[in-house]
């Protein structure tokens, strides 16, 4: 089953998350966007691994790229409370006040 189905594991590095220049939030889109026409069902990262790159990265103050990680969990689990908490986070983070408050309140 592995090898029939070798496209469907999205495998993340450490130094895709460390190195600044990484497209990695893009790649994943395109990953499961990519698997998601082949199996021909919705697929899509775990929002809880979203949340929890997004919360490490926020401890190495690379809040711009934590952004993109909360966003892209936002719009794919857009009914989850959880998601607009973790924006909301990192709006305080970057030092958003007004965008912080409205992810809570939509939490």
């Amino acid at each position: 089953m592995r090898f029939i189905f070798d496209f469907y594991q999205f495998n993340i590095d450490s130094s895709d998350l460390l190195d600044d220049n990484t497209a990695i939030v893009k790649e994943m889109k395109t990953h499961y966007t990519k698997a998601w026409e082949t199996l021909g069902y919705e697929n899509k990262p775990d929002e809880s691994m979203l949340n929890q790159m997004g919360y490490l990265l926020l401890e190495t103050e690379k809040v711009d790229f934590v952004g993109k990680f909360f966003k892209l969990n936002v719009a794919y689990y857009s009914k989850s409370f959880n998601v607009y908490y973790a924006l909301g986070d990192f709006y305080l983070a970057s030092k958003h006040k007004d965008k912080a408050i409205e992810s809570f309140e939509r939490a």
